[in-house]
């Protein structure tokens, strides 16, 4: 089938920046979802629970977030995006503060200008929780089919992380998470199988 591909996720060790430490922030959890529909669309999406601990993490770490697609044949959804604060109180992320741009590493590179980024600079305060949640929907024909072999640690720890590939029933389907415990969860519903991974993760490492 031209739809066969291989899902490999590798966590290796990764440079990170030496002044962010893992007491700075912890994502409460963080989940993935890959689905490749029927039809050839697939639909990538995030979603994020993270609390800031340190005036770097707010400032600098995590102020903001980065959201990287080609308008061509993709389409952006924000699902939610707003910040608990400390006392509880929800303040929703403005509409001014989601910003489009051309991603910094395409400005010199013409072939990739049609890239646009989307910048979410969330309101946050010290002890403040951000949750955002968004997805990005490829049209059919303009991706081969779900190709992953990512990074899964952060430079700080994740407390559940929870990832998902969803594929029509009878796709062949190649996977692997190297250097974690956590056992894959197979399940079949409504023509679609679904492979997930639940699992704990601690800061990457900085060497």
């Amino acid at each position: 089938s031209h739809m066969t591909k291989i899902y490999t996720f590798a966590p290796l060790p990764v440079c990170a920046d030496s002044s962010v430490t893992a007491r700075e922030a912890e994502f409460k959890k963080i989940k993935e979802s890959w689905t490749l529909q029927a039809d050839g669309t697939q639909v990538y999406r995030q979603s994020k629970v993270l609390t800031l601990y340190t005036h770097t993490a707010m400032n600098r770490t995590y102020g903001e977030s980065f959201i990287t697609y080609d308008p061509r044949y993709q389409t952006l959804q924000i699902h939610e995006s707003y910040t608990r604060q400390k006392d509880g109180n929800i303040v929703k992320t403005p509409a001014n503060a989601l910003v489009e741009v051309l991603p910094s590493a395409a400005a010199n590179a013409p072939a990739f200008n049609a890239l646009r980024e989307m910048v979410v600079d969330t309101p946050v305060e010290l002890g403040a929780t951000i949750y955002l949640d968004y997805s990005i929907t490829t049209k059919p024909g303009y991706l081969p089919g779900i190709q992953i072999c990512r990074l899964l640690e952060h430079s700080s720890p994740v407390k559940e992380y929870e990832i998902s590939i969803t594929v029509p029933r009878g796709q062949h389907l190649e996977y692997a998470l190297n250097n974690h415990k956590a056992k894959a969860s197979v399940t079949e519903s409504e023509g679609m199988k679904q492979v997930s991974w639940t699992e704990n993760l601690p800061p990457s490492r900085r060497e």
